[in-house]
């Protein structure tokens, strides 16, 4: 093949990806929704029965003035529901799915568009498990970074006003569950950033295997 004919090779190649690419967005989309489903349903799903056990807690405190040590046992009978260790079992499955399917999907773009047969090698699958587990520990971070912080704003804000623990149950209900209604913009932030890097990686896998040196990448970073 002379060099002309390589350049005009790769030019077609390049068009070709960017309307495979184009057209996959619909693919995308939909395995971008289920992933985001799939992580509000679990979320609110443990919070609903994380507020059970939190009322019966407080129940079972008695009565008196809501204290810092009784925001602690809540947040203890809370935990167990939607603290890391939990989330991450109840999320594992679909997350451990459909990053699967992200990573293929990326590489399999770079095929479509390169007429290439994309065949993951040892290395590719190494990277894939990695992303899985990468993407777990970030539902298992939600804990951390989300859900304590914001039960713990409540809890204070009970103990500081010096409310009781006889009137409190249904407001305990109303906050925890305004928490849980907030949580979907959260959730979909995370599922944006797992679907994305994960199918861009998947995309880095299918270049590898086709042989593609240099990708440019135009970036619109602004309306």
């Amino acid at each position: 093949m002379t060099l002309a004919e390589e350049a005009m090779t790769r030019a077609v190649r390049r068009r070709l990806l960017r309307s495979v690419i184009i057209k996959d967005e619909a693919g995308w989309q939909a395995l971008y929704d289920q992933l985001a489903k799939a992580l509000t349903v679990a979320y609110s799903d443990a919070m609903r029965e994380g507020i059970v056990a939190a009322l019966d807690r407080l129940r079972d405190l008695g009565a008196g003035a809501f204290t810092a040590e009784d925001g602690r046992s809540i947040m203890a009978a809370l935990e167990p529901y939607v603290g890391a260790a939990a989330l991450g079992a109840a999320m594992r499955e679909p997350v451990i799915n459909l990053s699967d399917a992200l990573f293929r999907m990326g590489a399999a773009e770079v095929g479509k568009a390169t007429g290439v047969e994309i065949a993951f090698m040892r290395p590719d699958l190494d990277a894939l498990d990695a992303l899985k587990q990468g993407n777990l520990f970030w539902v298992g971070e939600s804990w951390n970074s989300y859900t304590q912080d914001k039960i713990n704003t409540i809890l204070t804000e009970y103990f500081e006003k010096g409310m009781t623990r006889e009137g409190l149950a249904a407001r305990l209900a109303e906050d925890f569950a305004t928490v849980t209604g907030r949580s979907d913009v959260y959730w979909n932030v995370v599922a944006d950033h797992m679907a994305v890097k994960t199918r861009e990686i998947g995309r880095v896998t299918g270049y590898e295997r086709a042989g593609i040196e240099l990708v440019q990448v135009r970036a619109r970073m602004d309306e």
